[in-house]
């Protein structure tokens, strides 16, 4: 597929191609999947004001929240290649650049292991924290290790993550035998109005969609209806549902090639009045969600009234 006629998506989990080497000895979940050393895991809930939690598995983790407003977020270790032996581990240092949204106000934040700060004067936001004691890590399969909570007044939608992909290392092993890993970094959003990334235990999620038109404006009269065409792709994985966010909104697909489909994308303004709506056409497969904008013009249409230029001159 030419990737120049596909809008690049945003993947949820970035990592270092040193892991890459590793994931080669270690058994892989699925064609779909490249199994990581390691990963930084966000979990985004309700304010509690507290590092006491109950989310200690990964397949638990909430990476989004439905609306504005304050939330709050638990970074989580992941040691996933030390799991997969059942082999000891423990932790001695961590380096994170964080990222968000300028908006957003961060009121509140805590180390919940370990000693450190976070510097968030300016991006990125810098976490640092040390374990001098050297606890041990869980290698229970899809444990994690709590390290730290933010909570934050969210004033647009935006996701809570992390810098380029080697902004975070965590050195496993007591200070003298440190073993350097580069985890993969799982963001959550909040309030995206359509698109999303599920993680799977920081399992990457290869899956390529798109469309081949960035966004699809419409027009008809009041009472009436518009139709247009665009084109989807799905790479690497499979189309699992295709629909539309909008009950004057509708969708056909038809396939025209191997993961290639042609939309009929229909507009009804049978029940809407004058007007500008917007919405968007979802399509979705193997944990993530594209989407692209429908914007539909409701306007009375009728031509103006030809005059003849005799009649121009009679009135004036």
């Amino acid at each position: 597929m030419p990737r120049s006629r596909v809008r690049e998506w945003t993947r949820l989990c970035s990592w270092p191609l040193a892991a890459l080497a590793l994931a080669s000895l270690l058994p892989q979940p699925s064609a779909a999947n490249v199994l990581p050393e390691s990963a930084l895991i966000v979990h985004v809930q309700p304010v509690t004001g507290s590092c006491a939690t109950a989310i200690t598995n990964c397949e638990d983790v909430v990476d989004a929240a439905p609306s504005l407003g304050q939330w709050e977020f638990l970074l989580f270790f992941q040691p996933i290649y030390w799991q997969q032996g059942h082999e000891p581990v423990t932790i001695g240092h961590l380096h994170s650049e964080l990222v968000w949204p300028d908006s957003w106000d961060l009121l509140e934040s805590e180390i919940c292991s370990g000693e450190g700060e976070l510097a968030a004067s300016a991006p990125p936001y810098v976490l640092e924290v040390d374990w001098w004691n050297c606890p041990s890590l869980p290698i229970d399969f899809h444990a994690m290790f709590l390290i730290a909570r933010l909570t934050f007044s969210v004033h647009e939608p935006g996701r809570f993550g992390f810098g380029n992909w080697m902004s975070s290392a965590v050195e496993v092993g007591c200070p003298g035998t440190p073993f350097l890993t580069y985890p993969v970094g799982c963001y959550a959003e909040v309030a995206q109005p359509c698109e999303f990334t599920h993680s799977i235990c920081g399992y990457f999620p290869q899956c390529g969609i798109g469309f081949t038109t960035e966004e699809m404006i419409l027009s008809a009269p009041p009472g009436g209806s518009a139709s247009g065409e665009t084109e989807l792709w799905v790479e690497l994985c499979t189309l699992t549902a295709l629909e539309t966010l909008a009950d004057w909104l509708s969708v056909e697909a038809t396939e025209i090639g191997p993961y290639h489909y042609r939309l009929l994308v229909t507009a009804d303004a049978s029940e809407l009045g004058v007007g500008t709506y917007s919405s968007w056409i979802r399509a979705s497969g193997h944990y993530q969600g594209r989407c692209l904008p429908v914007e539909f013009r409701v306007a009375d249409l009728t031509p103006a009234s030809v005059l003849s230029w005799g009649r121009i001159k009679a009135l004036y």
